[in-house]
């Protein structure tokens, strides 16, 4: 009696794994969509970012003081932000200011005190890239004190003026270390903005420290130091 039995069980035994394997394959799952997060590529989200802040840059003086720089500039707008902090000084009050783009920067005794002046060199946007300092002394260690630049004047472009023929692309370097210079292609009435024929010229800049007084540039007479009938160079982008 038991041998039936058996049987019995193996064959429902078998039907039971054969109906098994025949649902398996009959009736697959659904296809489960993946679920993916979108994250913005680095491309991406600098173009999505409204400002685009430089990293910043840490200056020491010759008296062991620190000056950083940081720049913010947002997209599609022509002027930056500029942040100039300090420590060290006697006094630390943070600077802002909002002026044309960075292009380089750095630390020169002008007026060899052995206190730096920090120097600015911004550059407009535009086919002219009219280049600009600005000045800060530290003189004594006091602080950041801003030195006064005496602006340019469309009279100082006019025949016999000091910027004669200036039409932009400014180059800003520092001669001997101290002295800083500004040279810029001249133009004549008939010359195209691409195609100055006139000498390049360079104006010095002389820092004064008169007392108690403001701090100030004056302009030395310009040197006339090359003939170009060729395209100049614009304001140096290297920091």
């Amino acid at each position: 009696m038991q041998k039936p039995i058996y049987v019995f069980l193996l064959l429902i035994t078998t039907l039971l794994i054969g109906h098994t394997l025949y649902y398996s394959f009959t009736h697959q799952p659904a296809a489960i969509s993946p679920v993916f997060t979108e994250t913005a590529s680095s491309t991406e989200l600098a173009a999505s970012t409204t400002t685009v802040p430089a990293p910043n840059t840490l200056l020491t003086t010759q008296s062991g003081k620190t000056i950083t720089v940081t720049e913010t500039n947002p997209n599609g707008e022509s002027l930056s932000t500029i942040l100039i902090t300090s420590a060290g000084f006697a006094s630390n009050t943070p600077i802002t200011l909002e002026t044309n783009t960075l292009t380089h920067f750095f630390l020169a005794d002008l007026n060899q005190d052995t206190y730096d002046e920090l120097i600015l060199i911004t550059t407009a946007q535009g086919s002219g890239s009219y280049g600009e300092a600005i000045i800060y002394t530290t003189t004594n260690d006091q602080g950041l004190v801003p030195v006064t630049i005496p602006q340019l004047k469309e009279e100082d472009t006019k025949k016999g003026g000091l910027f004669e023929g200036y039409m932009g692309h400014d180059t800003f370097t520092l001669a001997s270390g101290t002295m800083l210079t500004r040279e810029f292609p001249t133009y004549t009435a008939s010359d195209t903005e691409s195609m100055p024929t006139g000498p390049v010229k360079k104006v010095f800049y002389t820092l004064t420290l008169k007392g108690s007084s403001t701090p100030s540039i004056t302009f030395a007479k310009d040197i006339q130091v090359a003939a170009s009938s060729t395209q100049s160079a614009s304001s140096t982008k290297n920091r």
